[in-house]
C-alpha cells in the first residue's frame, strides 16, 4: 500500500525535475545564441579587429571540447548532480567574469570557463535516465534538446533588443549571468539526485588519458581553426594536426590497457557504439557546416557575384528562424516518432532529411522561399537526431558510463563541425571568382553536394548500426517498466 502510494509522488518529483533541467538548458541555449549578436560591441569596447574576435567562439569551443569528457566523466563516477552543480557554478562565473572584465583578455578567461555548458546536456541525460526508462526518458530528453534549441532563439532575438535598451554592452552581458544565477538555485535546490555514484569497483580518474585526450582535442581543434587562412601545409598547421594524431594513437594505446580509464573503448564496441559515434561526426558536418556559406550566399548581390539573393542581416535572420523552429518543434515529438518507428531509424531520417535539404539548395537556391524550405527541412532533421542520440546512446551504454557517452557524442559532433568548417573554407577559397575574389556558384554548389554526400555516409552508417543491434534496439526497459515510467511526465 504504501509503495504504490509513493508512486504517484516519485512520478510527480521526476516531471517537476525534468521541468527545471529544461529550464537550466533554455538558459544555455541563450546563452549560446545571445553573446555571438553582441561581437560588434564587444569588439568596439576592447578595441579588438574581427581577427581578435574568432576567439571569442573559439576559446568557448575548445574549453567545450576539454571540459565535456572530464565533467562527463567524473559525473559517472562521483554523481551526475553534483558535477552539474559544478558546471553552473563554473559557467556562472565565467558569465559574470565576461559581463565585467576590464580588458579582453579576461573576457577571453570569461569565455573558456563557460565552456562547461557543453556538460549540462550529458549530465541531465545521465540523471534522466537514472529515474526515467523507456519513452519516459525519451520524451524527457527530447524536451532537453527542444529546451535547448528554443533558448537559442531567444538569445538571437533578445540580445540586440536588450544591447538597445541597456546602458552599455557590459549591462547586456550581464543578463545571462542573472539566468545562471537562477540556474545554480535550481540545480542545488530543485533538481534530484538521479542513480548513486558507484560505489563497487575503482572510483580513479584516469589523469593520463584526459591530460591525453584534451591535448589532442586541443591540437586539432587549433590546427583547424589556423588551415583555412595559413593553408593546410602551413608548419603551424601540420605541427598541430600531427601532435593531435600521435597523441591521439598514444591515448587509444593507453586508454585499452587502463585499469580505470577515462573513456572505456571496449564498451563503446560491446555496446555497438561504434557506428552511431562514426555516424555523429557525420551530422556534426552537416548541420554546421554551411553556416556560414549559407549566410554569405544569402547576402550576395546578384549583381556583383551573379549569384546570392543581396538580403539585410534582418531578413537573413528570418530565413535562418525557420530552422531553428522546426529543430524546436521536432525535438520535442522525437519520442513518439522514435516510439513508432525506433530510435535508429528516428536518427537515420533526421540525418536524411538535411542530406535532402542540401540537395535541394543545389537544384533551387534562387528564391527566399527555396532557402526558408531548406532550412526547415535541416532543422525538422537537427530536431529528430539531435533529439533522439542522447537516449539511444544511454540504452546502449551501461549506467556507469552514460555520461561520458553521451559526452563523447557531444565531442564527436562539435568536431564534425570544426572539421567542416575548416575543410569548406578552403574548398569555397579554391573558387574564387578573378575579378570580385568571391566565391563563385560553384562552389557553394560543390559544397552543398558534399554536405548531402557526407550526411549519406552518416544514413548508412546509422542503417548499418540498426541491423546489428535489431534484437536490442529498444531493449531501454522492460515493458512494465515502459508502462510505469511513462506516467512520469
Amino acid at each position: 500500500m504504501s509503495t504504490s502510494m509513493s508512486v504517484p509522488r516519485v512520478e510527480s518529483r521526476v516531471g517537476a525535475a525534468v521541468g527545471f533541467l529544461a529550464f537550466v538548458e533554455l538558459c544555455s541555449g541563450l546563452l549560446q545564441g545571445y553573446v555571438p549578436v553582441l561581437a560588434g560591441d564587444i569588439g568596439a569596447k576592447y578595441g579588438v579587429s574581427a581577427a581578435g574576435l574568432n576567439w571569442l567562439n573559439a576559446v568557448l569551443l575548445l574549453s567545450a571540447a576539454v571540459s565535456v569528457p572530464v565533467l562527463a566523466k567524473c559525473g559517472d563516477l562521483f554523481g551526475h548532480r553534483r558535477l552539474l552543480r559544478i558546471a553552473v557554478i563554473l559557467v556562472l562565473v565565467g558569465s559574470v567574469l565576461v559581463a565585467v572584465a576590464p580588458n579582453y583578455g579576461l573576457f577571453l578567461t570569461g569565455r573558456a570557463l563557460q565552456g562547461p555548458f557543453a556538460a549540462f546536456i550529458p549530465l541531465e541525460v545521465a540523471l534522466v535516465r537514472g529515474r526515467l526508462s523507456g519513452e519516459a526518458a525519451r520524451r524527457g530528453i527530447g524536451y532537453l534538446v527542444s529546451a535547448l534549441a528554443f533558448g537559442a532563439i531567444i538569445g538571437s532575438a533578445t540580445a540586440g533588443l536588450a544591447d538597445a535598451a541597456l546602458p552599455s554592452v557590459g549591462w547586456t552581458l550581464a543578463v545571462p549571468a542573472l539566468l545562471l544565477a537562477v540556474c545554480a538555485v535550481i540545480v542545488f535546490t530543485l533538481v534530484p539526485a538521479g542513480d548513486p555514484a558507484p560505489k563497487d569497483g575503482p572510483r580513479r580518474i584516469d589523469v593520463a588519458g584526459f591530460a591525453g585526450l584534451s591535448v589532442a582535442i586541443a591540437a586539432l581543434l587549433f590546427g583547424l581553426a589556423m588551415a583555412p587562412k595559413a593553408g593546410w601545409t602551413a608548419p603551424a598547421v601540420l605541427l598541430c594536426l600531427g601532435v593531435a594524431v600521435v597523441v591521439g594513437a598514444c591515448w587509444v594505446a593507453w586508454e585499452l590497457r587502463a585499469a580505470a580509464p577515462a573513456v572505456n573503448l571496449r564498451m563503446v564496441r560491446r555496446a555497438g557504439l561504434g557506428l552511431p559515434f562514426a555516424a555523429a561526426l557525420c551530422f556534426g558536418v552537416g548541420i554546421y557546416g554551411a553556416q556560414v556559406a549559407n549566410t554569405t550566399f544569402l547576402a550576395s548581390s546578384p549583381a556583383t557575384a551573379g549569384y546570392g539573393l543581396g538580403l539585410t542581416p534582418a531578413k537573413i535572420g528570418f530565413v535562418t528562424l525557420a530552422m531553428t523552429l522546426g529543430a524546436t518543434v521536432f525535438a520535442a515529438l522525437c519520442a513518439r516518432v522514435a516510439r513508432r518507428i525506433g530510435p535508429y531509424v528516428t536518427i537515420t531520417a533526421g540525418l536524411a532529411l538535411i542530406a535532402v535539404a542540401y540537395m535541394t539548395l543545389v537544384v533551387l537556391h534562387t528564391q527566399v522561399w527555396h532557402f526558408v524550405l531548406a532550412h526547415a527541412l535541416v532543422g525538422a532533421g537537427m530536431g529528430l537526431a539531435s533529439g533522439t542520440y542522447p537516449a539511444l546512446v544511454t540504452e546502449l551504454s551501461p549506467a556507469a558510463d552514460a555520461g561520458i557517452a553521451t559526452g563523447l557524442y557531444n565531442t564527436l559532433r562539435s568536431l564534425g563541425g570544426s572539421i567542416a568548417g575548416a575543410a569548406f573554407a578552403v574548398l569555397l577559397s579554391a573558387f574564387l571568382l578573378p575579378d570580385t575574389g568571391v566565391p563563385s556558384l560553384s562552389g557553394y554548389l560543390t559544397l552543398w553536394a558534399v554536405l548531402a554526400g557526407v550526411l549519406l555516409v552518416g544514413v548508412v552508417f546509422m542503417a548499418v548500426a540498426a541491423r546489428r543491434q535489431a534484437p536490442t534496439a529498444d531493449r531501454l526497459a522492460s515493458p512494465a517498466e515502459q508502462t510505469v515510467s511513462a506516467q512520469a511526465i
